[in-house]
């Protein structure tokens, strides 16, 4: 929705999906080596980070940054320049938050099913719940 309502601070807000990912995955990251975390909050964990993930690459295309930029006719050459050097250090900009929440994304699946233990006591059914 930023993206139509404000293209220019959709890079922005790549960034700030970018540190609410890593502001989640971090300490849960944290609690999981502290054996603090229990399986559900760590599906909750790997499903936010999913849906963080997927909006933020889905919504990357269509950021103004990466639309073609033709001089027009009558432009000062080194107005056109600089706005090109823009949008490529944009383009680096988003690139790198993109790239950051994949990788903090993909951290955490693979922690989160490699590491077998959780704080969570095992379920036991006595023999009158069956």
């Amino acid at each position: 929705m930023l993206i139509w309502l404000s293209p220019e601070d959709s890079a922005a807000g790549a960034w700030a999906s970018t540190i609410l990912t890593g502001a989640l995955v971090i300490p849960a990251l944290r609690a999981k080596f502290k054996s603090e975390l229990t399986l559900h909050h760590a599906t909750l964990v790997l499903n936010f980070a999913t849906l963080s993930t997927v909006a933020s690459v889905a919504a990357a295309p269509m950021v103004p940054i990466w639309r073609v930029l033709r001089k027009k006719k009558g432009e000062d050459q080194d107005a056109f320049r600089k706005e090109l050097e823009e949008r490529a250090r944009g383009r680096i900009i988003l690139s790198l938050a993109l790239g950051a929440q994949i990788v903090l994304q993909w951290i955490w699946t693979v922690l989160m099913f490699v590491d077998p233990f959780y704080d969570q006591n095992p379920v036991r059914i006595s023999k009158g719940m069956t």
